[in-house]
């Protein structure tokens, strides 16, 4: 069988997919390791489903390919069951004609889709969940907006995500102003680290290519590393700094030793 290489699962909010192929199974024959899952993960199906039901409220999956094929947002419009089949014939073509023509293909893909969807992993970029933990909102000066920063899920990747809220709603809304947002020297960093000089950063969506105008109203976020050092720059305002939190690290049991420091 020819080899069946894995992508990384699709980011539900990011703009809409120009290709219905690859689908992003096949962890089994994945080269890389899976990365190590946090207790706060949520299964992907979560995800996916949430998806489904956000941008196709109206269609009804079949089974766990409908699910992964919806959450990949590669549908727009018709018979989207035919177009669910279409994609599914165009991964059979990647097995030998014997095991398509007694059903022991098909039969892999959807249990494929079932494993893929039962693991544990948080997409970066998915939006937190009404009362979900580690969101942290903070007002941005002189304007009626929010920076919300959010993390669950996304330990082991030591990453956080960030978008603007409405402060009065604490709806998601994109780029609501003129601004330019840089990473800047961290003020608790030795400035001799790598990557202490300044660089302007831009949200997921334009990092992917996607114009500003055609980023789905309230999905524009920021992919960040923990301790990086942010600057808002607005034309004719006070810049406003902020550093993104570090996680405090797992207790790790090394035994009975001696300890010394050197501060």
């Amino acid at each position: 069988m020819a080899a069946r290489s894995r992508m990384n699962p699709y980011n539900p909010n990011a703009g809409q997919a120009t290709s219905i192929h690859p689908l992003p199974l096949s962890s089994t024959s994945s080269s890389q390791p899976p990365s190590p899952s946090s207790p706060s993960q949520r299964t992907l199906r979560e995800h996916y489903v949430r998806t489904c039901h956000l941008f196709y409220p109206h269609i009804q999956a079949r089974h766990d390919w409908d699910i992964v094929v919806l959450g990949c947002r590669s549908f727009k419009d018709g018979d989207f069951h035919a177009h669910s089949d279409s994609c599914l014939e165009h991964h059979l073509k990647d097995f030998p004609p014997e095991r398509v023509k007694d059903g022991s293909a098909r039969r892999q893909l959807m249990r494929e889709a079932t494993e893929f969807l039962d693991m544990r992993d948080t997409p970066t970029g998915a939006k937190p969940l009404p009362g979900e933990d580690d969101v942290h909102i903070r007002p941005i000066p002189n304007s009626d907006y929010s920076f919300r920063l959010w993390g669950k899920g996304l330990e082991s990747k030591r990453e956080y995500c960030l978008d603007f809220v409405h402060s009065a709603t604490g709806q998601p809304v994109n780029s609501p102003f003129k601004y330019e947002l840089w990473v800047v020297p961290s003020m608790n960093a030795p400035s001799w680290l790598p990557g202490a000089g300044m660089s302007r950063i831009y949200s997921l969506e334009r990092s992917f290519g996607i114009p500003q105008e055609d980023i789905l109203p309230g999905a524009e976020k920021f992919v960040l590393l923990e301790g990086t050092a942010c600057l808002l720059v607005r034309p004719g305002m006070r810049s406003v700094r902020f550093e993104v939190p570090i996680r405090s690290p797992p207790n790790r049991d090394i035994g009975d030793v001696d300890e010394i420091t050197f501060s």
